[in-house]
C-alpha cells in the first residue's frame, strides 16, 4: 500500500501551473525534520521533499499558505526516471491538514473531496 503522511514546514513554493490537460498544479518543497542529530554539530537534520498538487487544492495552498507555514501532508509517494538514469521521487498530495486555525482554533483540511 502506497500512502505517505508528512508534517513540515513550506521551504520552497512555486507558481501555480496549468497542465496540458488543464488541470491546475503547484510543486512545493516541504522541509521534515528527522529524528536523532547529527553527530558532529548537534543540530537536527532536515530532508526536504518535493509535494505535487493538483485541482482546487493548488489554488489553496497557493492563495492562502506561505514558505514558513506548517502543513501536513497525505498522499501517495511516486519516483520517475528523468534523463540520465537519475531518479525524481516526490509526494502527490491528495489531502493537506492546515493545522490548528489561529482564527477559530479548528483544524482546517483539505482535500480531494473538498474540489467540487
Amino acid at each position: 500500500m502506497n500512502n505517505v503522511i508528512l508534517s513540515g514546514y513550506i521551504a520552497r513554493k512555486e507558481e501555480v501551473a496549468v497542465t496540458t490537460t488543464g488541470a491546475k498544479t503547484i510543486r512545493f518543497s516541504l522541509a521534515v525534520r528527522r529524528d536523532g542529530v547529527k553527530k558532529d554539530s548537534g543540530k537536527q537534520d532536515t530532508d526536504f521533499i518535493m509535494i505535487r498538487v493538483f485541482g482546487n487544492l493548488a489554488d489553496v495552498i497557493h492563495k492562502y499558505k506561505n514558505v514558513g507555514d506548517f502543513i501536513e501532508v497525505m498522499g501517495k509517494m511516486r519516483v520517475e526516471k528523468g534523463n540520465n538514469d537519475i531518479y525524481y521521487t516526490y509526494v502527490i498530495a491528495d489531502k493537506v491538514d492546515f493545522g490548528p486555525s489561529v482564527r477559530n482554533n479548528v483544524n482546517d483540511t483539505y482535500g480531494a473531496y473538498d474540489e467540487e
